[in-house]
């Protein structure tokens, strides 16, 4: 299969659509093809003309591949931002920096009845 057979059958299966559907079946093409690549499979990609939609009430801005690897790339990010990122191409506002933590990292559960450590 070609990478614009991939755009076209994206246009007639959801090309009237509306927008979030339309990223939404855009993205997770993009992730099923790209978690076949992974595997080693010859998969097509999705074309560069088959572009992310804004949404036209939505005041956040779509972020390109590159502010999305960017954002990814940042120690301070969390993983599970970072999936989300990388995963659905979503556009997100930037994550809040970092909280500064007092001591160690590492979570203990308490029994109930328990006093907190």
């Amino acid at each position: 299969m070609a990478d614009d057979d991939v755009g076209e059958a994206l246009e007639s299966l959801w090309g009237r659509a509306a927008v979030n559907t339309w990223n939404a079946r855009r993205a997770a093409v993009l992730a099923w093809l790209s978690w076949c690549r992974d595997r080693g499979q010859d998969a097509p990609t999705v074309p560069g003309w088959t572009k992310r939609l804004a949404t036209p009430d939505s005041e956040t801005p779509v972020r390109s591949r590159l502010a999305i690897d960017r954002l990814v790339a940042r120690r301070e990010v969390a993983l599970q931002e970072k999936t989300l990122f990388t995963c659905t191409g979503c556009s997100t506002k930037p994550p809040p920096a970092p909280r500064k933590s007092s001591g160690s990292t590492s979570r203990t559960s308490t029994s109930p009845g328990a006093a907190p450590r």
